[in-house]
């Protein structure tokens, strides 16, 4: 009986992420809610610095400057997505980097002990996500020299992975071919574009003018 309540006010948790049967989540208890609430006042000190180290680890990846406006949310972690196989290369890579990750949460509910009667086809977005997902670090103290070391070990496993190509997109100024061109130039690949305009607009790709090269075939006709 002890065992069981144990388990079920950790969410029926036997083991990390593995869940036996449905519980709660009661492992804060009346001292430890006391001190939190007199300390509940400096919430925002601590979770403000969080929630910019989280926009400059995404900007660092995105290759852009964050929006303010969408970061008002206080994050816990900060994942990105990858293909199945990439993920688990990713974190590899990462741990030898001195990196380190988590994966939240690898047992999607259908899969879990719990909830055994529900057919795993149910939830599929859930199980890909499960399969795809992956936390970098996130927290307070996270320094710019820090963000800046996730990001160039994310960039050392793209390059390695993902070799750096010369591509030439032809009708790259038409609405696909100009986002296509965008983002082999955000995977940091070399582009040119040709296109005779007839139904492109040099507006599609006017900001990528300095990135990339433009081959008009117009007076080719």
């Amino acid at each position: 009986m002890a065992q069981r309540l144990r388990r079920l006010r950790n969410g029926g948790q036997i083991d990390r992420y593995v869940h036996l049967e449905a519980g709660d989540n009661s492992r804060l208890d009346d001292l430890q809610a006391a001190v939190l609430r007199a300390r509940f006042h400096s919430c925002p000190d601590w979770t403000t610095p969080a929630a910019f180290s989280g926009r400059r680890v995404s900007a660092g990846l995105a290759r852009q400057r964050a929006s303010a406006a969408r970061a008002r949310h206080r994050a816990r972690v900060s994942p990105v997505r990858r293909a199945v196989a990439d993920r688990d290369a990713l974190q590899a890579h990462l741990r030898a980097s001195g990196v380190d990750t988590l994966i939240h949460y690898p047992v999607p509910l259908p899969s879990q002990p719990a909830f055994a009667g529900i057919a795993r086809g149910d939830c599929p977005v859930a199980a890909r996500l499960a399969r795809e997902i992956l936390s970098l670090p996130l927290h307070s103290r996270l320094t710019d020299a820090d963000v800046a070391r996730v990001s160039a070990a994310i960039g050392a496993f793209q390059k390695r992975t993902y070799p750096r190509v010369k591509a030439l997109i032809t009708g790259g100024a038409g609405f696909i071919g100009s986002h296509l061109a965008d983002r082999l130039l955000e995977d940091g690949h070399e582009v040119m574009v040709l296109d005779n305009l007839s139904t492109g607009s040099i507006d599609n790709i006017a900001h990528l003018k300095s990135r990339t090269r433009l081959l008009d075939t117009r007076s080719t006709r």
